[in-house]
């Protein structure tokens, strides 16, 4: 059976104008940044040179589409509960036959749809890079995929935060602020904790490629498994050998990347999106019932 609040809020958002206006705007932007993309890479004649040229687009593309995807996203789902609670409409919602599960699950896939929306509807900007060559289809529905997670993510912490917090304003500001944390907080631990394996190693690097990957698993910085910004980092590390003087500018990054090259780029993209997708299952499950929890109190009362 359909979920009543999926359908209504799906049905409410695209029937009207402000729906396809927003993705106008959206697709506009992220014209305007591959215009400026394509012009600073520069037409080359050489066929070597036009397929570097492409995948040079295509990288920034996605670093722009995944810093898009983090920004919006959270604020997609922070008035999302919240906003019902200022209406004085979510009490009115619990009593229902729908359940708090399917009242919040049905308000957050409402997001993630209008979300993936957005992401697809930027496939024919991404797939220009096929014309020169260096980037296959299937890598380019793979990164599509590392977006929808990442916005999975991203929209969960508002939906958590959104139920939490009474006011929109404060469950939006909060959801930035576990973003920002997750993004910049990960890194720093992941750096303290590399600049010991370094150490460790007394800085050799060589040694990474004769151990198994469970000895490997063990060096990794677990902080960075819920960061999707390492999964963005490993898939275009994977699809394109180009991003070891990425790491290198994050300093201890240097002896990350060869840790992560000898356990396979691509193995620990999907272990990074199955983490992101499962810690966000978690926050919107734990949304609904804080909800409920919250209701029973009131009717006790």
């Amino acid at each position: 059976m359909m979920n009543p609040i999926l359908s209504s809020s799906v049905r409410r958002r695209m029937r009207g104008v402000r729906t396809p206006v927003i993705i106008a705007l959206y697709d506009l932007l992220i014209a305007a940044f591959a215009l400026l993309i394509l012009d600073g890479v520069g037409a080359k004649t050489l066929p070597m040179s036009r397929m570097r040229s492409g995948i040079d687009y295509y990288i920034m593309m996605l670093g722009v589409q995944f810093l898009l995807t983090v920004l919006i996203a959270p604020a997609m789902t922070a008035g999302s509960i919240s906003g019902e609670r200022e209406r004085q409409t979510l009490d009115l919602l619990l009593v229902t036959n729908t359940g708090a599960f399917r009242i919040v699950w049905g308000k957050f896939l409402e997001s993630f749809a209008f979300a993936a929306l957005l992401i697809f509807s930027t496939l024919p900007m991404l797939c220009i890079v096929m014309i020169p060559g260096g980037v296959t289809l299937f890598q380019i529905l793979t990164a599509m995929l590392l977006m929808l997670v990442t916005a999975f993510g991203a929209l969960s912490i508002g939906t958590l935060c959104s139920a939490m917090f009474r006011r929109t304003v404060a469950s939006t500001v909060a959801a930035y602020l576990i973003v920002f944390a997750i993004g910049a907080g990960t890194l720093l631990v992941a750096g303290i904790q590399l600049n010991g394996v370094a150490a460790k190693f007394n800085y050799d690097t060589s040694q990474f490629a004769q151990m198994t990957t469970r000895q490997l698993m063990a060096l990794v910085p677990k902080a960075l498994f819920v960061n999707p910004g390492m999964g963005y980092l490993c898939m275009v590390a994977d699809q394109t050998l180009l991003m070891h003087s990425t790491f290198n500018m994050l300093g201890s990054g240097y002896y990350l990347y060869y840790i992560l090259e000898a356990m396979r780029f691509d193995l620990l993209v999907w272990i990074n999106m199955g983490v992101v997708a499962a810690l966000g299952t978690v926050f919107v499950s734990a949304s609904a019932l804080m909800i409920r929890s919250g209701r029973r109190v009131r009717v006790r009362k």
